[in-house]
């Protein structure tokens, strides 16, 4: 969904130019952006879910939750900037 968003808000040749042929910020475009967080919502109950089972110390021991932690907070701090 990423790879679309990126694609359509600022790859597309004609977005982003204003009428000088100058590159300028696109706009967003609010149902790409709607549809990230929605794909983000299961990945963030699946981590709260299994800290919540296995308490905080074991949670965080695990590299694998760390990587978790940061694909998840990087996707909202992606939708927020």
């Amino acid at each position: 969904m990423l790879i679309l968003y990126i694609n359509h808000t600022f790859l597309n040749l004609e977005a982003g130019y204003d009428t000088l042929h100058r590159r300028v910020n696109p706009e967003p475009d609010y149902v790409y952006l709607y549809i990230i967080i929605g794909c983000l919502i299961y990945p963030t109950i699946y981590e709260i879910r299994q800290l919540s089972r296995s308490g905080i110390y074991n949670y965080l021991s695990e590299f694998s939750n760390w990587i978790d932690i940061i694909h998840v907070y990087g996707g909202y701090f992606n939708v927020y900037c």
